[in-house]
């Protein structure tokens, strides 16, 4: 998903009653409870909003490349801000 698609986290959405699927994402395969969707399902149930962080700094993430180029522009506008000043 990172290296295809330069995604920042997968997330998915799990019945608050369905203890092993809590399980299986939670403890088995690292993903966080990221909130709760009230009234999800068609019968009312509320659901886990689950997510997990894949690597942010990754070397074809859109994520790093972007933190990149604003620290890049933060350089330069500094290094101007210090000439104007003198």
């Amino acid at each position: 998903m990172e290296e295809s698609f330069g995604a920042h986290y997968c997330s998915l959405h799990v019945r608050v009653s369905n203890k092993a699927a809590l399980h299986l994402y939670r403890d088995t395969l690292g993903y966080d409870q990221n909130g709760v969707e009230v009234k999800y399902y068609a019968d009312g149930e509320d659901a886990f909003d689950m997510r997990k962080t894949l690597n942010p700094s990754g070397p074809n993430s859109r994520c790093a490349a972007l933190w990149s180029a604003v620290q890049e522009k933060a350089a330069a506008l500094k290094k101007g801000s210090t000439k104007s000043k003198r």
